[in-house]
């Protein structure tokens, strides 16, 4: 075998000659003290160089991999790399137009060293294609002059070690694609780096992705967030993080491979942008902008796998216009993972989007601290970045959350969730065990909160889980939207806690500020086990407006199994509930509470199960208003609009065939202390109360209220009663009306004009003037009825 050479860093080159297989000389006076190898197959140089080799390895090199960034001479002007201590200079390289092209066949970089590419400042864009064969490992520090952006593109895959980190002035994209594609139809390939390259001097504007692409990994200790409260209600420390990842403010962090891990990496692009892609094959657009490159995959029909592990962190805080994008088949974040954007100017926060072409499964599983999940706060003017989630399914668990916040004037972002099959929350973290899965738009300063709008075909907040917008503060709450065209279930509450939470659905005010409008489209709604759905009031704040359509069904009952917790829809007003302890608030809450209409087929209320717009503070209640085919209420059910002082509130029950209440089943508006009892209006083919069932509108102080019933068919059992009395005040009014009833029937029509009387005399004698005409009878009844009937009046 004839002489070979091996090249580290530029740094050294040592001899093997293969006389012997058992022979082979080395000079070690050449050897650094500090040096790292990385050797390349022994393929033929037989056993005993392989023996020699492994036991140099063993011997006499550190435990580590050192700068391996090896050009491949395959440009038309060759990059060169100089190495001096721990710095790695790479220069030459071809340049085309704004554009520096490198080409390596091996690019690898150790702890503690540095890969400087030595540019002019006149660059635009860096292109480093890795063409050996071999993955990347970044484990030091990437370096340009200028603001050059830095494109790192190796298709056998990329890794940044914990000690990684980026110090240039542009943008950075690394990525497992085959090549680059430029605007004229050029590519760059690093794949086939033997064809003669066309460099191109416009600018990028796609990766081709071939078959099976490597992975990019991410690793790092995690963030280290800390909060001076609960972190759900208070702003985040991010000054004890680790720097992982980071570009300069208002530039661009792409991130584009096969399946693509973050494990305790952290990713920072200060009011700037970050990419995150993980593709199978096919093509990825990429879009230039003044602050790097916004990416879309419309040619892409397989995606690969993106992962966040281990207190990972994606961070584009700043003065606001930033963004972070998530593209992949299942994205899953797990262990205090966050994906985070912190509106701290004037602009608006920008977009956190996440789109699978699969699942989105987000779990909690952390320790005391930061929940995993995504946050979009604002703590200046600028409304908060939207968060927006594109994916068949969405699992939220062990207690995750998707938050949008406003801690100051500016407003929340919005939530929108466009997930086709099934949303579900789920439980509670079972190290925090008081931390539910939650979607959740707060407000805790001056400015109104975010709106939250789901689209899906099933929608589920389970054990504890829940979705609600809810002000804090002056701001008003804001609005809920949730079109699940099969079901909604509200089931259960929080088992893990000593204080059980229920699943919940919320627009909801716990301050000054108004609740927001809940809305509900779907075909079946079911709240079960102590389940809530609620537009209420818990302060001083007006209570939210609740409207509900389900094609199919409402069914509400069960108080949840070993609690007291009912199962409720309500647009009420709250007292005495742990939150006022918790948030230092009044018990008794002042404000009015809001309306609730529901619109469906079938409404159950069972099982103590309660659907009012009562007042249990010093406000009225609301206005009720249901139109159904029939509506049942069984053992206990409920339908109210009670105050505990304020005036009762008014219930509207329109009911195309029955109305059914049994088992000491309610419909109220009573008022209590000085309130006037609300009004009931039931229009209804048939009623029947049944086993002590009641409707009333009684008052205590003030006046009863009135109820008005319509209908064809009344059955009030002895035991039952309809009622609107007044213990101290004035009784209320009870009016029903048979609907099939015709005042009108059995009359008979008076003709308008009257028969001309002068044709009908016979004048056979003209009496004279001043004649009189008496008849005198047997006698009569007296025209006084108050007089003294006379026995010749008989």
């Amino acid at each position: 075998m004839g002489n070979r050479e091996w090249g580290i860093g530029n740094r050294i080159k040592f001899h093997l000659e293969k006389e012997d297989p058992k022979q082979v000389s080395f000079p070690l006076s050449f050897l650094p003290p500090a040096s790292c190898f990385l050797f390349p197959s022994l393929e033929g140089l037989g056993v005993g160089s392989a023996s020699f080799l492994l036991t140099l390895v063993t011997l006499f090199l550190p435990q580590r991999i050192c700068a391996q960034i090896i050009p491949d001479n395959t440009l038309p002007i060759n990059s060169a790399v100089q190495t001096t201590d721990t710095t790695n200079t790479i220069i030459n390289g071809t340049t085309v137009g704004n554009n520096l092209f490198h080409s390596f066949s091996q690019f690898n970089l150790s702890q503690s060293e540095t890969a400087y590419f030595n540019n002019l400042t006149t660059i635009t864009n860096i292109i480093t294609r890795v063409t050996g064969g071999q993955a990347s490992t970044i484990d030091g520090i990437l370096s340009a002059n200028g603001a050059a952006n830095l494109l790192l593109i190796n298709p056998r895959g990329i890794t940044f070690n914990s000690n990684a980190q980026l110090n240039i002035g542009g943008s950075f994209l690394a990525s497992t694609a085959d090549s680059l594609v430029f605007a004229d139809g050029s590519i760059f390939s690093a794949s086939n780096p033997n064809t003669p390259p066309l460099l191109a001097i416009n600018v990028p504007v796609g990766l081709q992705y071939g078959a099976n692409p490597g992975g990019i990994r991410v690793e790092n200790t995690g963030h280290n967030l800390t909060s001076a409260g609960n972190p759900i209600f208070s702003t985040l420390d991010k000054s004890s993080n680790p720097l992982g990842l980071r570009v300069q403010p208002n530039q661009t962090l792409a991130l584009i491979g096969g399946e693509v891990t973050v494990d305790g990496g952290l990713l920072t692009a200060e009011s700037g942008r970050i990419e995150i892609g993980s593709i199978v094959q096919s093509r990825v657009n990429l879009n230039s902008t003044a602050n790097g490159w916004t990416l879309n995959y419309p040619e892409v029909d397989q995606f690969g796998n993106i992962e966040f592990t281990a207190a990972a962190l994606v961070d584009t805080s700043g003065n606001g216009g930033s963004g972070i994008q998530l593209v992949g088949k299942q994205i899953t974040m797990t262990d205090a993972s966050l994906v985070l954007v912190d509106s701290q100017g004037n602009l608006p926060g920008g977009k956190i989007v996440l789109q699978a072409s699969e699942s989105v499964t987000i779990s909690g599983n952390s320790p005391p601290g930061i929940f995993t999940g995504l946050r979009s706060q604002t703590v200046a003017a600028g409304k908060g970045a939207e968060i927006l989630v594109s994916s068949p399914s969405l699992i939220l668990q062990e207690g995750s959350r998707i938050q949008s916040i406003s801690f100051s004037n500016g407003e929340g972002g919005d939530i929108n969730l466009e997930v086709p099959n099934l949303v579900q929350l789920i439980g509670a973290s079972p190290v925090r065990t008081g931390a539910t899965s939650d979607i959740a738009a707060n407000v805790l300063g001056s400015g109104n909160g975010g709106n939250i709008k789901v689209s899906t075909t099933n929608f589920s907040a389970l054990d504890g889980g829940g979705l609600a917008a809810v002000t804090d503060g002056a701001g008003n709450a804001g609005n809920v939207t949730i079109n699940a065209t099969n079901s909604v279930e509200v089931i259960g509450f929080n088992p893990l806690s000593t204080n059980p939470t229920r699943s919940i659905l919320a627009a909801a005010t716990r301050s000054s500020g108004a609740g927001g409008q809940l809305t509900i489209n779907t075909g079946r709604l079911t709240v079960r086990d102590g389940g809530r759905i609620t537009a209420s009031t818990i302060a001083n704040g007006l209570g939210g407006s609740l409207t509900i359509n389900a094609s199919e069904s409402v069914v509400v009952g069960r108080i949840g199994e070993g609690t007291s917790l009912r199962s409720i829809i309500a647009a009420g007003a709250e007292a005495n509930l742990p939150i006022h302890r918790i948030r230092g608030l009044s018990p008794i809450p002042a404000g009015d509470s809001g309306t609730m209409t529901i619109n469906t087929p079938k409404l159950i209320v069972f099982e103590q199960g309660r659907v009012g717009v009562d007042n249990q503070g010093l406000g009225n209640a609301g206005e009720l208003k249901i139109n159904a085919s029939q509506i049942r209420l069984d053992t206990e059910g409920i339908i109210s609009a009670s105050t505990e002082s304020g005036q009762g509130g008014n219930i509207t029950l329109n009911v195309q065939d029955l109305l059914l209440l049994r088992r000491g089943s309610q419909i109220t508006a009573e008022a209590g202390g000085t309130g006037d009892g609300g009004n009931i209006t039931i229009n209804s083919a048939a009623i029947a109360l049944l086993e002590g069932s009641l409707i009333n509108a009684n008052a205590f102080q003030g006046t009863g209220g009135n109820i008005q019933v319509t209908l064809q068919g009344l059955f009030i059992a002895p035991d039952s009663l309809i009622t609107a009395s007044s213990q101290l005040g004035i009784d209320g009014i009870v009016q029903i009306n048979d609907s099939l009833l015709d005042p009108s029937s059995g009359l008979n029509q008076l003709p308008e004009n009257l028969t001309d009387s002068t044709d009908q005399i016979v004048a056979g004698c003209t009496a004279d003037a001043n004649s009189q005409f008496m008849i005198t009878g047997r006698g009569g009844l007296p025209e006084d009825p108050t007089t003294t009937i006379r026995g010749q009046t008989i």
